[in-house]
Parts: C-alpha cells; sequence; structure tokens
C-alpha cells in the first residue's frame, strides 16, 4: 500500500515538473486559458452584431442587405479576418467543450445555466448555417449571398434562423454581461445596452423576414446544387447532435463510472450536519460546495475574476501538485493572497483537504441582490466629501435638546439635498457630520461636482449663522475636506441587519478626505481640497488660496493640499470651469 502510494506521488511530481518545464517554454499569455475563452468570444461576438445589423438592413431592402453582406464580406474574408473569425469559432468551441467536461457539478446561478444551455445548442444550428454558406463556395463553387441563402430557407428554415440568431446572441450577450458585471460605467449603463441588444435582435428578425418576402420566387441557384447544400447542412446538424449526445451521456455517466475516484473537502466552521463533502476528483471546491447546497459567494459566476469565493485551506494543501493556474496565480498576486489561499472556483484539489471560506457566503443565490455590484465589493473613480460641524458639542450644551435636534436636522437636510442636486449622494451621517460621495459620469465631473457641493454647504453654514446665529450663541462652523481617486463600495455590516446593509465606500480615497476635514479644523479654515482634485475639477486658484503639503495621520507621504479660508474664494475657483460649462450646454443646445 505505501509503495502503491509512494509510485503514485512520484508520477504527480514527475507530472507538475514536465508542467512546469512546459510552462516556462511559453509567453504566459498562451497560457491564459480564460484570456483566450475571452478575446475569441469577443471576436464572435462583434461577428454576431454585424450579422445581426446587416439582417436589420432587410428592413429598408434587400439591396441594402447584400451592400451590407459585401462590407461585411470585405471585413472578414480576407486572410486575416478569415483566420481571427474561424480561428476564434475552433478555439472558443474546444474551450467550451472542456469547460463543460471538466465541471463535475451543474447547481448553477440561472443566468450562468442559460448561457451553457444557449452555448451547447449553437452547434446545431450554426454548423448547418456554416456549410450552406461557406461550405457552398467551397464545395460546389456557388456564392451563397443573401439572396440566394433567403432562397434556401424562407419560409421552411425561418423558425431554425431565427432560433439560431435568438440563442447566438443571448449567449454572446450573457457572457459580455459576467465579463463587464461589477464595473460602474457597466452598471449605470447596463438597462441601455440591455434595450439597444433587444431592438438589434427584434430589427434582425424583422429584416430577415422583410428579405424573405422580397426574394424571387424562383431559386437564384440550380436547384441540384440547392439539393445538396440542403443535403449537406443536414448531415452537419445530424453530426453536431450526434456528438452533443454523446458528451452529454458522458457527462450523466461519468460520476456512476469514476464513483471510487473521490476526495472529502471539511468546511472548517460550518455546521456538522453539511460539514463534510464528498466530491468527485477533479471538481473545484466551488463546485463541492454548489453540489452539497452549501452557500458560497461567487459574485463572477466562477471565473476567477472577482476573488469572492477565496478560501484558506487549512489541511491537505499539496502545492506542488495543486499549484494555481496563470488565471488564478495572476488574481491572487493582485490581492496579495499568502500560498495557502485559492479560489475556490478554480482549486480542484488532488486529495482530501480542509478548508475555510473567507468571504461572506450565501448571498449569491439570493435573487434580490444578484443585481447589486457592490455586494462583494467593487472598485469605482469617484471623489469623496467630509463635512463636520465645528463645535457643536458646546452648542448643543447651551440648547434644549429639541432644540439640538432641530437645528442639526435642519443643516443635514439641506446639506443632503444640495449634495444630491451636484450628482452625489450622502454615505452616511456621523454625529454632526457626514460623508458623501460623487461617482455619477467621469472622475472630472464627479470632482467638480463635489466643489460645487462643498459650496453650497458653505454657503448654507453662512446663511444659517445669519438667521439663527444669535438664537444659537455662537456661529456654526463647518470643516469640509475634498479628495479624488479609487474607492471601493461594498455593502458592510452584519447581526440582525444582514439582510439590509447599506452600501459604503472604503479605502484609502475615503481616509484621506477624512484625514483632509481633519486638516481644516487644525488650520482653523473652512475647506481643505486634495491638488488631486483640484486639478481634475480644474478649479482655479485665485489670490488668498494657500497652498502647501499636509502629512496627514495615516500616510506614507506628504499630500499637496489647497487651503480656502473664506467661501468666496471657492466660489471664485469655480467661476471659470462652471461659465466653460455654461458655454459647453449653450453651444450644444
Amino acid at each position: 500500500m505505501e509503495e502503491g502510494t509512494t509510485v503514485s506521488s512520484k508520477r504527480a511530481l514527475r507530472a507538475a515538473a514536465l508542467r512546469r518545464v512546459w510552462r516556462s517554454r511559453l509567453p504566459p499569455a498562451l497560457l491564459d486559458v480564460g484570456r483566450w475563452r475571452q478575446v475569441s468570444g469577443l471576436i464572435l461576438f462583434a461577428y454576431a452584431a454585424m450579422h445581426l445589423a446587416n439582417h436589420a438592413l432587410g428592413n429598408l431592402s434587400l439591396s441594402a442587405m447584400q451592400a451590407g453582406a459585401a462590407f461585411k464580406g470585405a471585413l472578414w474574408g480576407n486572410p486575416i479576418g478569415f483566420t481571427l473569425l474561424y480561428g476564434s469559432l475552433l478555439v472558443h468551441v474546444v474551450l467550451a467543450v472542456a469547460g463543460v467536461w471538466q465541471r463535475r457539478n451543474w447547481k448553477l446561478p440561472a443566468l450562468q445555466t442559460i448561457q451553457i444551455a444557449a452555448g451547447l445548442a449553437i452547434p446545431l444550428l450554426l454548423f448547418p448555417h456554416i456549410v450552406a454558406t461557406r461550405g457552398a463556395d467551397v464545395l460546389w463553387g456557388n456564392d451563397v449571398g443573401y439572396r440566394e441563402l433567403l432562397a434556401l430557407v424562407w419560409p421552411g428554415g425561418a423558425v431554425l434562423q431565427t432560433l439560431l440568431l435568438t440563442i447566438v446572441w443571448l449567449h454572446g450577450c450573457l457572457g459580455v454581461h459576467m465579463w463587464l458585471k461589477g464595473r460602474s460605467w457597466f452598471d449605470r449603463t447596463a438597462p441601455f445596452l440591455a434595450c439597444l441588444a433587444t431592438a438589434l435582435v427584434v430589427f434582425a428578425f424583422t429584416g430577415f423576414v422583410s428579405g424573405g418576402r422580397a426574394v424571387l420566387p424562383n431559386p437564384p441557384m440550380p436547384l441540384g446544387a440547392a439539393a445538396d447544400i440542403v443535403q449537406a447542412a443536414d448531415s452537419m446538424r445530424a453530426g453536431a447532435a450526434m456528438a452533443l449526445t454523446l458528451l452529454i451521456a458522458a457527462i450523466i455517466l461519468r460520476p456512476v463510472v469514476g464513483r471510487r475516484n473521490r476526495v472529502l473537502v471539511a468546511y472548517d466552521g460550518l455546521d456538522r450536519s453539511r460539514r463534510v463533502v464528498t466530491a468527485m476528483k477533479g471538481a473545484s471546491v466551488l463546485e463541492a460546495s454548489r453540489s452539497a447546497a452549501i452557500p458560497h459567494a461567487s459574485a463572477c459566476g466562477g471565473r476567477g475574476r472577482c476573488s469572492t469565493c477565496r478560501i484558506l485551506v487549512l489541511k491537505g494543501h499539496d502545492r506542488e501538485k495543486d499549484a494555481p493556474g496563470l488565471t488564478e496565480a495572476r488574481l491572487l498576486a493582485k490581492i496579495g493572497a499568502p500560498p495557502d489561499v485559492r479560489l475556490a472556483c478554480q482549486y480542484h484539489p488532488s486529495g482530501n483537504v480542509t478548508v475555510r471560506q473567507l468571504v461572506g457566503a450565501g448571498e449569491i443565490y439570493d435573487r434580490s441582490i444578484l443585481g447589486d455590484s457592490s455586494r462583494f465589493g467593487v472598485e469605482r473613480e469617484t471623489a469623496v466629501l467630509f463635512a463636520d460641524l465645528r463645535g457643536f458639542t458646546g452648542i448643543a450644551e447651551r440648547l434644549l435638546p429639541y432644540d439640538v435636534v432641530h437645528l442639526l436636522n435642519a443643516y443635514f437636510d439641506r446639506a443632503a439635498r444640495a449634495i444630491e442636486t451636484h450628482g452625489g449622494e450622502v454615505d452616511k451621517f456621523m454625529g454632526d457630520g457626514l460623508m458623501a460621495v460623487f461617482s455619477v459620469g467621469s472622475i472630472e465631473k464627479a470632482s467638480r461636482d463635489a466643489a460645487d457641493a462643498a459650496l453650497a454647504i458653505l454657503e448654507i453654514v453662512d446663511e444659517m449663522n445669519a438667521r439663527v446665529g444669535k438664537e444659537v450663541g455662537s456661529p456654526l462652523r463647518v470643516a469640509v475636506g475634498l479628495h479624488a481617486g479609487t474607492a471601493i463600495f461594498g455593502r458592510i455590516g452584519g447581526g440582525s441587519q444582514r439582510g439590509q446593509l447599506a452600501r459604503t465606500a472604503l479605502g484609502r480615497t475615503v481616509n484621506t478626505a477624512a484625514r483632509l476635514q481633519d486638516f481644516a479644523k487644525e488650520n482653523d479654515v473652512p475647506l481643505v481640497v486634495s491638488r488631486k482634485l483640484a486639478k481634475l475639477g480644474e478649479l482655479d486658484e485665485p489670490n488668498g488660496v494657500r497652498s502647501t503639503l499636509a502629512t496627514l495621520r495615516g500616510t506614507a507621504r506628504p499630500t499637496s493640499v489647497l487651503l480656502f479660508p473664506e467661501t468666496s474664494l471657492l466660489r471664485a475657483a469655480l467661476e471659470p470651469a462652471n461659465q466653460g460649462d455654461q458655454r459647453a450646454i449653450a453651444e450644444a443646445g
């Protein structure tokens, strides 16, 4: 027994050594399977979008379809375009089949299930279509254009053609959605893009119908050639159906054949009744979790792009045999993960292991938050504003409790409205202070919006002092800090309110803005702006604005800042930029 184990271990080590030698001889980009799948999918998606747009031209005329086909043919029919298109198709199909074969569990989120099902159905419809077009040209010397194709498929093949268009487009759109999900600009534009994608496929269908009705009643090619093409297409469809059937049968029978080839995955910290999961050898830890209905976060759907499924391997980790692939290694390096931290979607343990989940689990199965990219954390370019009423504690001690609450709410209500008016949102209220974030549009626009909101807050405080200053006993004073950069947006918290977590911003940009607010207090000025935000927002530097290097608590090096001792100076700093905006609006109108 020991000798057999030793031999098996030596073979595994030798195989790992050979893999390292093989990888060392090739550029890293060539070994990134995820990147190959992504790039080939984008090329095919671009072709599909152009193909649908070409179909949509049928709403104009048959000649418009043929003109569009000529342009498409010039783009994709040359040697470079031909190689890119059919090479991408071959790579994408091979990687898709390999991915399906490697999958050991089919308990997946709904969108991922639909995408895989659509991908498996495509060969049944696409390959016969290729035979009827490109194959006809190569095998029979018939140039099948739109007129010839419509004569072949209209009206009898219209249903299959429509099904092909819909499935290909659905598969591609879901792939793009999974790839871009979590990017701030995509989250904002996703509804518009979905409407655009739907409109394109609808117009493609109506264009196809219009073209079919306009085609000549007599087939533009010899009947014999047409019959041969249809027969070849049917044969290709039958072959694709047989190959797909064999693949599905092999997937179904594999658990029975490999019943003895199993590994145990133990989940540290989970309920003992479902702590140990028996999984097929070769399955990922994420697949093991799903097979046992153990909640496991996976914001990107198990593609190794988000790190939300990451785990700590406590026991049984063979770093030599189970070394991470290029996709996983790159992401682990980005987050600075230690050697025993792995991505559950990419980690296929070769033996029994004990793991611990490192990110909140279960939420990915809650449909109410599937579209919320902030649930697991997302980076965004943003401007951050911190504002705090200085000396308010002393004011509160002189007033009745009702007056304290009334005064503070009057200030917060007006400040929050000003922030919202300028495209921001209040992240949180903290005692007599608040934090606001601006992430709508470009970082330049967000920086300008934050400065405009800061000006509005300073003016609100000045107005309130003129109105209630005597009643309060001493004027209200505010300290504001502004900074811009990359922040992490996520839903943070726990306890009984875990299902109603508020979104908040975190990170160095947020901390710097808070420190600039403190720096404003220390220097007895109402506003401190980082030079970075001032440059992005195109703020001027009128006389009276002080420039200095601030050594902020918790930062490694000084921050270049601008100190505004008066509200009028900020108004003057914003005036040139706002005038430019007004001119641009007038010209656009």
